[in-house]
């Protein structure tokens, strides 16, 4: 059995491994990392969008 003064990190390392793969499907049912990928691309154009309009 377990200590119970280690059930609290037993836990969390536990929950820690939980967690999305980048190839797991994301919003819109494209994986995260294209995702994260076309995010960064509409901040970029947004960006750009604001410097030309100044």
């Amino acid at each position: 059995m377990v200590d119970p003064i280690f059930r609290p990190l037993l836990l969390l390392a536990s929950l820690s491994a939980c967690g999305g793969s980048q190839s797991d499907p994301g919003p819109g049912g494209v994986s995260n990392e294209d995702a994260k990928a076309l995010d960064e691309a509409a901040a970029k154009l947004d960006a750009e969008s604001v410097n030309q309009n100044n």
